[in-house]
């Protein structure tokens, strides 16, 4: 008799969004990791009129990248 082993799958934060992994040369270095975006319970972070989720978290644009989750400067 064989025992099926279960499956295990990871996903990270790109595969999980249907982002590409970053590359290592040309993503954004600052706070998103080259998301472009991160989550932030600070308010001094938040947009005006932002709305936090039930845990209290609101998703902020990168300033360093402007969004795009690549370091300023770098060919994507």
């Amino acid at each position: 008799m064989t025992t099926k082993k279960p499956m295990i799958v990871f996903h990270d934060r790109y595969s999980a969004t249907g982002k590409p992994r970053p590359n290592h040369k040309t993503v954004c270095l600052g706070r998103c990791e080259g998301m472009g975006c991160f989550p932030s319970n600070k308010k001094e972070d938040w947009p005006p009129g932002a709305v936090p989720d039930e845990i209290g978290y609101v998703f902020v644009k990168c300033t360093a990248c402007n969004g795009t989750g690549l370091r300023p400067g770098a060919l994507s």
